[in-house]
């Protein structure tokens, strides 16, 4: 406790979590994909956490050549790795209570599906400038 005195009493907490998860077993099912099908790439699989991401991914991003697209690019878990938490209060006068949380998911991927939804149906006029939604200037 960092200060405690008669009419005012502060405290301050902080927690550090990780959660790691892996399928270990499916018995007889196949492996399956969660959410709106498995173009999201939210898959359950036997040796990864649960849930992970699959997608495409550009094997030779930094290569001056056409791009070599791996189709089933393990991603990472959608659920947090690690969490991080502080909290604090301050009471005065033995009365009232001031509180604070503040919290840190990180270490999911998430797939973010509005950017993909744009450029697929062609309504992102930046990269329509620059000719990205014509297949056929994939390399502008």
């Amino acid at each position: 406790m960092p200060v405690s005195l008669d009419n005012v009493r502060w405290e301050v907490t902080g927690r550090v979590s990780t959660i790691k998860s892996e399928v270990i077993n499916l018995g007889e099912a196949p492996e399956f994909f969660l959410g709106w099908g498995s173009i999201l790439g939210q898959w359950v699989r036997v040796g990864y956490p649960i849930v992970s991401l699959w997608g495409e991914a550009v094997s030779n991003p930094d290569a001056i050549a056409d791009p070599i697209i791996e189709d089933d690019h393990y991603y990472g878990p959608i659920y947090p790795t690690h969490i991080l938490s502080a909290t604090t209060s301050i009471n005065l006068f033995q009365r009232p209570t001031l509180y604070a949380l503040g919290e840190f998911h990180g270490g999911q991927y998430q797939f973010n599906i509005m950017p993909w939804q744009q450029v697929r149906r062609g309504l992102w006029p930046e990269c329509n400038d620059l000719g990205l939604d014509d297949p056929d200037n994939a390399s502008a």
